[in-house]
């Protein structure tokens, strides 16, 4: 959990841990905005665990579409009708909030740091324990032993990312193409 990722860095930072992220400590000020801006960053790459490609969102009955709260990101099938403003679809021509229709895409969900991969939650508080060390003591080894930590766990996050992909090349249209090539 958050707890544990917090106290991870304070022992990294050469620190003591604590018992609850509400207490009142001033290195925390650091550590919890890193964690959550980290979280925001490695969350919005899209992976297996938050993507989902064919997400229908119908319109609610004043005629907008309206994307929850826990979506990060949405990208209409037809970006050249639709477009996303970060709370609504809207009329990719006129900018209108009123569509009458659903609208399907792919929508990357904004997931809690408790809810994520082991990888995933190791990458988040790596490069946020580096960017706080960093801000509290400048760029020292510690700092590089830091970076390094979280280029092994995100080599590991895309590891996993690519056995969980179902990766075909025969249902590709450029490998398709190049077939019909091979034919003619």
């Amino acid at each position: 959990d958050q707890l544990e990722a917090v106290n991870l860095i304070l022992r990294r930072m050469g620190e003591v841990p604590v018992s609850s992220v509400g207490e009142q400590y001033p290195t925390l000020a650091l550590i919890i905005p890193a964690l959550e801006e980290q979280r925001l960053r490695l969350l919005n790459e899209s992976w297996w665990f938050n993507t989902y490609d064919k997400v229908t969102y119908s319109p609610a009955l004043d005629g907008t579409v309206v994307i929850p709260e826990a979506v990060l990101v949405f990208y209409p099938d037809q970006p050249e009708k639709y477009a996303y403003t970060g709370r609504y679809v809207v009329d990719a021509t006129n900018g209108s909030t009123v569509l009458n229709v659903a609208v399907t895409g792919r929508s990357v969900l904004n997931l809690a740091y408790e809810d994520l991969p082991a990888a995933v939650q190791y990458c988040i508080t790596y490069k946020a324990a580096h960017d706080s060390y960093v801000n509290d003591f400048g760029p020292y080894k510690t700092s590089d032993t830091l970076l390094q930590e979280y280029g092994y766990w995100y080599g590991e996050l895309s590891r996993q990312h690519t056995r969980q992909r179902k990766a075909n090349t025969r249902t590709k249209p450029h490998y398709q193409r190049y077939l019909n090539q091979l034919r003619n």
